[in-house]
């Protein structure tokens, strides 16, 4: 079963979709699951796609000019990051996983 009916109607983002457009637009993710501790994107990267969190924890943080994790905050199930990734550019931030996740990745323009 896809991952899409549970958000359609738990998230905002999805609040105004359709189940069908729902289930078109988690046709274009890759999901993928990660080990606790995993790095899923750095700071500094291509910014080219937005991640769901379809279960799990992870941290978003940025290091200081010391080089120390300065963690900005963490989202858990339900919740996305990358949304700046609409606007060209490099990643502002890190993202890692504090529990083994699952996570769908939406490249390009959504």
């Amino acid at each position: 079963m896809s991952a899409a009916p549970k958000v359609s109607t738990s998230r905002p983002a999805f609040a105004d979709l359709s189940p069908e457009d729902v289930d078109a637009l988690f046709k274009r993710a890759v999901v993928r699951s990660f080990p606790k501790h995993a790095i899923i994107v750095n700071e500094g990267d291509k910014a080219d796609s937005i991640y769901f969190i379809l279960a799990g924890r992870v941290k978003i943080f940025l290091s200081n000019e010391e080089g120390r994790e300065v963690v900005i905050g963490n989202i858990a199930a339900g919740d996305y990051f990358g949304e700046m990734s609409l606007q060209p550019g490099t990643r502002s931030a890190s993202v890692m996983t504090v529990d083994a996740s699952c996570g769908a990745r939406f490249p390009g323009p959504v």
